[in-house]
């Protein structure tokens, strides 16, 4: 039996940014620039509160995280690498590709603009997490890694309709991407 890793390696990293990037491409979500953002292992440091951060056009992952420690402590499972990469991801796309969704048309299914934080009355079952109520743009990014992790398949969020309206909007993207042609 191998024993698992409590840090993020480059290869794994490399391994795990290389499935994230076939998801991509699968589901027609890859763009042009999408495929030209990079990805950066980092120490720990003062990073040590994040999974993974997008920033400055690039995806940094730490070395070492709160996830991993509370591992190494036996106080949380091994973080899912490739979870965090399809989120961050999520936050390049938005970036890079902003005219893939317009103002109204995000304000009418996530509620508000962009990024704006979500400062109502908030109804738990209208968030596939509890770090997507954080605000309108965590809130696209945890549902598009859930929108992978579930392949697409989002009938089985029918039940719920803001997150199913979320999941449809994101199964629209492909189209979009298609037609303004940037796709990568």
């Amino acid at each position: 039996m191998t024993k698992q890793s409590n840090t993020v390696t480059l290869p794994s990293l490399q391994r795990a940014t290389n499935a994230v990037e076939k998801e991509f491409i699968k589901h027609g979500l890859y763009t042009k620039r999408l495929a030209e953002t990079p990805v950066y292992l980092i120490p720990a440091s003062s990073w040590i509160m994040a999974e993974g951060l997008y920033y400055s056009g690039a995806v940094h992952m730490p070395q070492v995280n709160i996830l991993t420690l509370g591992r190494v402590l036996g106080l949380s499972p091994k973080p899912a690498l490739r979870e965090t990469l399809r989120h961050e991801f999520g936050h390049a796309m938005l970036e890079h590709n902003p005219e893939l969704i317009s103002p109204k048309e995000w304000k009418t299914v996530f509620g508000g603009a962009k990024g704006e934080s979500y400062e109502y009355e908030i109804d738990d079952d209208d968030f596939i997490t509890d770090y997507a109520q954080t605000d309108t743009e965590e809130d696209f990014c945890e549902t598009l890694a859930a929108y992978f992790r579930v392949k697409g398949d989002i009938d089985r969020y029918s039940h719920f309709e803001e997150i199913y309206n979320k999941m449809k909007l994101i199964q629209e993207l492909p189209k979009r991407i298609k037609k303004m042609g940037i796709r990568a």
